[in-house]
């Protein structure tokens, strides 16, 4: 429940923040976003009993960036939340360098992680069409906003 709440209004959070002319007037929308989207995770907390140690998650943290943040999946996840729905061969021909064999084993991998969802169409030959999962949407709104913030810090718009 809590968390159907919190996908709604995360999402809510980073729509409302539109361009608002001034350097300044962006970095007060981005802090707003910022607490706004710390008291999300605030809430989050409340409702699970701590089970493990601060030490134990600050291990489960790294685990999971060292495995999900990494190169070629990073880019595979930015690359469904602004395409879609993309054929393997798309994807490889919009990620230069990356070999089939790598990208294959890493969209696996998301797949497994249910961030990227794999549909086989029924045609000749048979075309394999990759998304981003429910859950992989929720990650790119979360990483938008990460991303519209250091791309505002960068002086890249």
């Amino acid at each position: 429940m809590l968390f159907e709440i919190a996908q709604v209004n995360l999402s809510s959070i980073m729509y409302k923040l539109r361009p608002m002319g001034s350097s300044e007037d962006l970095d007060r929308g981005f802090a707003l976003m910022g607490r706004r989207v710390f008291q999300v995770c605030e809430d989050f907390k409340k409702e699970f009993k701590p089970i493990l140690s601060r030490d134990a998650v600050v291990t489960i943290d790294n685990r999971i960036s060292r495995t999900v943040l990494t190169s070629w999946t990073i880019d595979i996840l930015l690359l469904l939340s602004t395409q879609g729905s993309v054929r393997f061969e798309e994807i490889r021909k919009k990620l230069p360098g990356v070999s089939g064999k790598v990208l294959s084993r890493k969209l696996s991998f998301l797949e497994g992680k249910r961030l990227v969802t794999r549909k086989v169409t029924g045609s000749k030959p048979p075309r394999v069409e990759y998304k981003l999962s429910p859950e992989g949407l929720v990650v790119a709104q979360l990483g938008e906003s990460l991303m519209l913030y250091l791309r505002h810090i960068d002086g890249s718009r």
